[in-house]
């Protein structure tokens, strides 16, 4: 999420908490009180606004935390407020705390008997078919995944998908932590001979001398962008771009691509930059949350497990913000997923170190 918030905070008039108040990335972490607030102090004009309105759609990849959701359904009920709320997905899944694994995110819609309360009308409509995976393999994986019941069979299946740059090409490697990410990144960036381009989202210093202050983290983008050709691309927000020719068309958020070099000079494309971010970012790798919402044939997914034992990466792989991003992570492909921490496959002979891996891998996604 932007340092800005959402187009959905903006709609109902929710604003940050003050630097006095929280800390840098915590702006947006509204309590249920604070939210109800922050619509109840509108001027009478936006809430006639706002009653209006008679159908709101959200999408899963909107990153919004649970007491957002919970603080608009409750004033919903509290004005009387007759409107349809269609939500695609859980708008609440972006949000984990790889810091603070002791504070998980409960989505809004696992409080069931919360829901209950302040959506009776709710209706749940739950999507059995999968249109999106193409490998029948890998179908029966993801379903086994969410539904926490790996069997050997496909717990077998999972370990022969080792990532390997040379030998399983993909479309981007997602990642659990920035670090990883930005390291993938730099690596794979730096294999390409053609010389780079670097571009910012302000003068590269102030009057102080110091780079803007932008990153990933808090803002979904870097401050510096390095690009080359042939590297590959992610637009991380809509923008309208007009050619020199007058065309306007949309580049939507999501859309991949590869930086080109253009044969015809004759034809420029101006991107506007929106609250002084970049709309692009480099995609070798991305961060899982980054990609909610979109789709590709091939991925590798990093999950950050350092562990030279079993243990110690059943131990990491059972994270609360980790398990909450497995599921998230593979459902990005329509072919096939290669994992970067699975351990080696073990002879089957070997029974019992068999069975331990797969009660961890089981754990892990619970």
């Amino acid at each position: 999420m932007g340092p800005n918030g959402t187009s959905f905070h903006k709609f109902l008039g929710l604003r940050p908490l003050p630097p006095t108040v929280a800390q840098r990335g915590e702006e947006w972490n509204l309590s249920v009180d604070y939210c109800l607030s922050c619509m109840r102090n509108q001027k009478k004009k936006k809430n006639r606004q706002l009653k209006s309105v008679r159908v709101i759609i959200l999408e899963e990849g909107i990153e919004l935390h649970s007491n957002v959701l919970e603080a608009f359904f409750r004033y919903v009920k509290e004005i009387d407020w007759d409107v349809i709320t269609i939500i695609n997905g859980d708008p609440c899944q972006g949000n984990y705390r790889e810091d603070k694994n002791d504070l998980p995110e409960v989505t809004f819609f696992a409080k069931t008997m919360l829901v209950a309360e302040i959506c009776p009308n709710i209706e749940l409509f739950t999507f059995t078919q999968d249109l999106r995976t193409k490998n029948s393999l890998l179908r029966e994986a993801k379903f086994a995944v969410r539904n926490a019941k790996v069997t050997p069979e496909i717990f077998r299946y999972l370990q022969t998908l080792q990532y390997s740059r040379q030998e399983t090409p993909v479309d981007v490697i997602l990642c659990t932590h920035i670090s990883d990410m930005n390291a993938h990144n730099a690596k794979l960036l730096a294999e390409n001979p053609i010389g780079s381009i670097t571009y910012y989202t302000a003068k590269p210093s102030t009057v102080d001398g110091q780079h803007p202050v932008l990153n990933y983290k808090h803002n979904g983008v870097e401050h510096r962008l390095q690009l080359k050709i042939g590297a590959p691309i992610i637009i991380t927000h809509d923008v309208e771009v007009v050619t020199s020719r007058g065309a306007k068309f949309i580049l939507k958020n999501g859309t991949a691509g590869k930086v080109v070099e253009l044969l015809q000079f004759s034809i420029k494309v101006v991107v506007p930059i929106l609250g002084k971010q970049i709309p692009v970012i480099l995609a070798y790798a991305a961060t899982i949350a980054k990609c909610i919402g979109f789709e590709f044939d091939n991925i590798a997914v990093d999950f950050g497990l350092q562990g030279k034992t079993e243990t110690e990466i059943a131990m990491q792989g059972n994270a609360n913000w980790r398990r909450k991003m497995a599921y998230t992570a593979i459902t990005r492909a329509k072919q096939q997923v290669y994992a970067k921490w699975m351990i080696p496959v073990i002879p089957l002979q070997k029974k019992q170190r068999l069975m331990t891996l797969f009660s961890a891998l089981e754990m892990s996604f619970r």
